[in-house]
């Protein structure tokens, strides 16, 4: 999350003013661990049916966490010879 700038000119050509827009954060190009033993596919797929937030967590390998709100957009694809699921 946070905000993106965009420039926008005034009439005059020479000075312009800078707008804010607020966005949303998202998990993007993350493949997730997915057991398919501890039904880990139809668990995501409840909280996507769910349609509301949901507190999530990701942990990446050098230990950096990231949490907030969220909820699950688009298909759930899960690729069962590699054992992940990416994301959006």
């Amino acid at each position: 999350g946070g905000k993106s700038n965009e420039f926008s000119a005034n009439g005059d050509g020479i000075s312009g003013r800078l707008i804010q827009t607020v966005t949303g954060w998202k998990f993007s190009g993350i493949n997730f661990a997915i057991d398919d033993d501890n039904d880990d596919q139809e668990f995501l797929q409840n909280i996507a049916d769910g349609g509301r937030f949901v507190p999530m967590k990701a942990v990446y390998s050098d230990g950096t966490v990231r949490a907030g709100q969220g909820n699950i957009t688009g298909d759930i694809e899960v690729s069962s010879m590699n054992g992940t699921a990416p994301l959006t």
